[in-house]
């Protein structure tokens, strides 16, 4: 996308639809609150922007040349979200065991999202303007802290039911998610 305009309001409904990073991120909020939950930010976007960078890098021109590299990307990224929904499924005291940096880093990493953002909502061009970066940084980080904030809000709401209920919610929705980049594989 050439328009700076086009291409900030593409990324910010782009980054704002639920995926596992967002999922992560409400039920950190949840279970840990907001202030707890804020040094998620950085492990969010050191996920997407070193994921972004690199799949401009390499993945760009190895995968026009290898449909098949491209399905076992897929497949890694949707058996690492499966991975992720059982330990969510698993886990009974989300109080005590908030969500860590280092999940959300490589949850992001990961990500299908930084795959279409780097190849497809980036401009086609060999080195990518920093505005373009500027932007999925700023983005990134007020994304989070709403789906941040969206968390805190549900435990408000529903209270310690929420912190029973979500991590199961959380963990069908990453399997929704695995499910989804597998079936684009057969399309």
């Amino acid at each position: 996308m050439d328009s700076p305009i086009a291409f900030c309001f593409a990324l910010l409904v782009f980054l704002a639809i639920p995926g596992p990073t967002n999922t992560l991120l409400a039920l950190s909020g949840a279970t840990a609150g907001l202030r707890r939950s804020l040094p998620l930010l950085l492990a969010v976007l050191a996920g997407y922007m070193l994921s972004t960078a690199a799949q401009r890098a390499v993945f760009d021109t190895l995968l026009a040349g290898s449909s098949t590299l491209e399905v076992w990307l897929r497949v890694l990224v949707a058996l690492y979200l499966v991975y992720l929904s059982i330990r969510l499924w698993r886990t009974r005291a989300m109080a005590q065991a908030p969500i860590g940096a280092q999940r959300v880093f490589v949850a992001t990493f990961l990500n299908p999202k930084a795959l279409i953002i780097a190849l497809v909502l980036m401009p086609p061009h060999p080195v990518v303007p920093s505005f373009h970066f500027a932007a999925l940084a700023l983005l990134t980080i007020a994304v989070s802290v709403i789906w941040i904030k969206a968390g805190v809000l549900a435990q408000r709401v529903s209270g310690d039911r929420y912190a029973r209920i979500f991590p199961k919610v959380a963990a069908v929705a990453l399997v929704a998610f695995a499910a989804v980049i597998v079936s684009s594989v057969f399309r």
